[in-house]
């Protein structure tokens, strides 16, 4: 039997590694177990998969809060969203 996922999934792009590296560390201050990945054909896109066990819609606020007060204007294209396979 395959485990259900509970995630948020967040995209950006960015052609700076620092402004990245401070939406990851703002991220990783939440204490959830993230999952980052860059897409081989485009390098400044992002993906960044956390993991949820909690309230799913309170934490895609908490995390849509976190990268705005993170991201400055050279990270755009930002979307945020709730993946919930546990039903």
């Amino acid at each position: 039997m395959t485990r259900a996922v509970r995630a948020i999934r967040v995209f950006f792009n960015t052609y700076y590694e620092e402004s990245a590296e401070k939406i990851l560390s703002a991220l990783k201050s939440l204490g959830y177990d993230l999952r980052v990945e860059r897409s081989r054909v485009v390098p400044e896109l992002y993906y960044v998969d956390v993991r949820v066990e909690d309230n799913l819609e309170e934490a895609k606020k908490t995390v849509e809060e976190v990268i705005r007060r993170a991201a400055d204007d050279t990270v755009f294209g930002i979307k945020v969203y709730v993946v919930d396979a546990s039903r």
